[in-house]
Formats: structure tokens, C-alpha cells, sequence
């Protein structure tokens, strides 16, 4: 599977699932795991204006990925630094639940995400 797929997919599989997020930040103890699911959407997978990008995803995936950001940017702000937290935040619930609907209709929900041999 082409980068961007593995990473966006990959993500949004992460934010959908708590028990993978609270997995993740056993692993990594000394990162802020909301912190970096934030800056992995915003700053190092997500990039629509990309041609590369673009070319990966349906226009029906690329629609469904532009409503999340914009959800996701409109409470970025308001997310707790904190995985505890961040799972008794309101907004973070909306977050996920958008993720998982992502997930579910395009039928991503249990594929395992890999990258293409080289």
C-alpha cells in the first residue's frame, strides 16, 4: 500500500481506537500521544493540496478526509494533552466517532495497513 494510504488509514484507525491509543502511550510513555496524533494529521499525513497525495485517494476519500480535518481543526485547540484526559473530552468523542464512520464506509475498520516492498 502507497505511504500516504498506510499513513492516513493507519491514523485514523489510531484516533478511532482508545485501546490502541492507551497501547500506543504505554509504548511511548515519555510522548504526549494526543499531541501526536494532532501533528501526525496536521503536519506529516494529511496534505490535500499535494498532487502526490490527491493521486492516492478517491474523490469520495479525499471528501470524507476534508470533513474530518475541518472537524478536527475546529477543536484541536480545545484537546487535552493528556490520553486520560483527552478520553473524557467531548470534543475528542466527536473526533472519534467521525473516524470511525471514515473507517466503516470506506471499509477500513480491520485491514492491517502496510507499506509496498520496495
Amino acid at each position: 500500500m502507497n505511504a500516504h494510504r498506510v499513513n492516513i488509514i493507519g491514523l485514523l484507525q489510531l484516533i478511532a481506537n482508545e485501546d490502541e491509543q492507551n497501547k500506543y502511550q504505554w509504548e511511548v510513555p515519555f510522548v504526549s500521544v494526543p499531541n501526536e496524533m494532532c501533528c501526525q494529521w496536521f503536519d506529516d499525513f494529511y496534505h490535500p493540496d499535494f498532487n502526490e497525495f490527491r493521486a492516492q485517494f478517491s474523490q469520495e476519500e479525499l471528501h470524507s478526509f476534508k470533513e474530518f480535518n475541518a472537524l478536527f481543526e475546529k477543536y484541536v485547540k480545545r484537546l487535552p494533552e493528556t490520553l486520560i484526559e483527552l478520553h473524557g473530552c467531548p470534543e475528542w468523542k466527536l473526533i472519534t466517532d467521525k473516524a470511525n464512520k471514515i473507517l466503516d464506509s470506506h471499509g477500513w475498520r480491520n485491514i492491517k495497513v502496510e507499506y509496498d516492498a520496495e
